[in-house]
């Protein structure tokens, strides 16, 4: 199980730090995320499904399935979005206040 465990959270840190959008197709990462923050803040996170998410966005649940591989992604995704930037550094390597 850990190895499992190992490859989805590879998976998902790769979705967060390395996604390059798809030039030929207007399906993308970042608009996925918009709009399942925007389902989840009309109806709630339980609302939020890939399914659901896909018909917001006019395309199949497999369409999303090429950009995230799952709900758990797209949950990590979402809070990782609602965070926002990290604070800048300063040369020290310190936040800056």
């Amino acid at each position: 199980m850990e190895v499992s465990a190992d490859k989805s959270a590879a998976a998902t840190f790769r979705l967060l730090w390395e996604t390059k959008e798809s030039a030929w197709s207007s399906l993308s990462v970042g608009g996925i995320v918009e709009a399942a923050i925007a389902l989840a803040d009309a109806e709630g996170l339980g609302a939020v499904s890939m399914q659901r998410v896909a018909g917001e966005l006019g395309y199949t649940a497999m369409a999303l399935y090429r950009h995230v591989p799952g709900k758990d992604q797209l949950v990590a995704l979402m809070a990782d979005r609602a965070q926002g930037k990290p604070p800048a550094r300063g040369r020290s390597g310190a936040p800056r206040s």
